[in-house]
């Protein structure tokens, strides 16, 4: 408003200045363009007033309208399930009813626990030498001598079936479950030394050599010739056991008197085919890389 004002005044003016000088014609059409000027800013102004009005009714009329919505209802809680606090409710006064006849009758002594038996811990069995088969108790069997030459050599592998029945019969004579008890446990401790009967290399021996072996004595001195098992490395790793372990040392010594007092009985009625046949068994072998060792071969 007050720059329409200002515009109004300073047309007035020029069309004074105008006039005072003597210039009547372009004082009027000062005058006429001021008139025109006004009116221009007179419906600009109309114009805006109408927008501002037009706007405030747009207003009032959205805030009617917020005013007169209705409120949002307050979200519905959920009702409560009755029937899971019926059944805790149950819960609860079955529990008290059995606490309290518990407090109401006389405590009871528990009957004394009866402890088990304890299971006796078994020895690991070696993997490269059959396990000897549960036998009855020793007694009087009869046995050919070339039975026993192939119990002695203890069965070829798991499905040897002949050879575990007559390792039956021969454990159950006394002085042959003794012999191949302590044959057994040496084997094993070779095996353990990746020493196996089957792959040494014997030095061939007759059977008069043998029969002298077993008399005993000086007659031993028959087979200083005899080397047994060409081996070295085989019987330098069996001296090296026997010094370090002593109780490799007391089996390997237990074994050789039991197969030497076997050799002696043995020898006296066995055909020289039957002696030999002892002596390349896997127990036989095992008895000359013993006394190889310990130096018996060499008295």
């Amino acid at each position: 408003m007050r720059q329409e004002a200002a515009i109004g005044l300073i047309w007035a003016a020029l069309a004074v200045v105008l006039a005072a000088f003597g210039l009547v014609l372009p004082a009027v059409a000062v005058v006429v363009l001021g008139v025109l000027a006004l009116g221009f800013a007179g419906l600009r102004l109309l114009a805006t007033q109408s927008g501002i009005e037009a706007r405030l009714v747009d207003l009032e009329a959205r805030m009617a309208s917020v005013a007169n919505r209705p409120a949002a209802a307050p979200a519905a809680k959920p009702a409560p399930d009755t029937g899971a606090l019926l059944a805790r409710l149950n819960g609860l006064t079955t529990r008290l009813e059995v606490l309290e006849a518990q407090r109401a009758s006389p405590p009871t002594t528990p009957p004394p626990a009866v402890a088990e038996p304890r299971a006796e811990p078994t020895p690991p069995s070696q993997p490269d030498q059959p396990e000897l088969p549960i036998l009855e108790p020793p007694g009087d069997v009869e046995l050919s001598r070339a039975q026993v030459v192939r119990a002695l050599n203890f069965p070829e592998n798991a499905g040897d079936d002949v050879g575990f029945a007559l390792m039956r019969r021969a454990l159950a004579r006394r002085d042959l479950a003794e012999l191949l008890q302590a044959a057994e446990d040496c084997l094993n401790y070779l095996s353990q030394q990746l020493l196996y009967m089957d792959d040494l290399l014997m030095e061939p021996a007759g059977a008069e050599d043998w029969r002298a072996f077993a008399k005993g004595g000086r007659s031993r001195a028959a087979l200083l010739p005899i080397q047994g098992i060409r081996d070295e490395a085989a019987a330098a790793t069996v001296q090296k056991r026997m010094r370090s372990d002593a109780v490799f040392r007391d089996t390997a010594l237990v074994f050789q008197r039991r197969f030497d007092m076997f050799l002696g009985d043995f020898a006296k009625e066995a055909s020289d085919a039957e002696l030999l046949g002892l002596m390349d068994t896997r127990t036989g072998r095992a008895f000359i890389l013993f006394a190889q060792v310990s130096g018996s071969l060499a008295a």
